[in-house]
């Protein structure tokens, strides 16, 4: 049994591999930091928190990766809808973390399979 699922992981890219296991990871960390207020499903919580799951705020992965770094005071709007709620930063994420995250939310709700890189995370300046 164990042999038929090392097989599978055989047949892929390193790439790919690293990008199953960034989504695993990311899956993890969404639910224990994100979940409670963008739902489980990644649908928000009606006017308090935004959708993440078809959200045109996805267009921009430098904006999600900033407000995941660093949390969020401002109005965001989130097609069409303006969510005054505060986002906290959340210290317990690490870079490698974030990249985990991101490259989760947007393998899942975007239908991007790209992954993102700790070293991008780590670029990325927020104002």
């Amino acid at each position: 049994m164990l042999l038929v699922a090392l097989g599978g992981w055989a047949c892929k890219s390193p790439e790919a591999i690293k990008h199953e296991q960034y989504v695993i990871a990311g899956a993890e960390l969404y639910a224990k930091h994100c979940s409670n207020c963008h739902g489980n499903e990644g649908q928000g919580l009606g006017m308090l928190y935004p959708p993440i799951k078809g959200s045109d705020f996805l267009e921009n992965k430098n904006k999600v990766i900033c407000i995941i770094k660093n949390g969020s005071n401002g109005t965001v709007v989130v097609n069409g809808v303006s969510y005054e709620g505060k986002m906290p930063k959340n210290k317990k994420l690490f870079d490698l973390d974030i990249a985990q995250i991101t490259t989760f939310i947007y393998d899942k709700w975007s239908g991007k399979k790209i992954t993102t890189q700790t070293e991008e995370v780590t670029r990325i300046k927020c104002d």
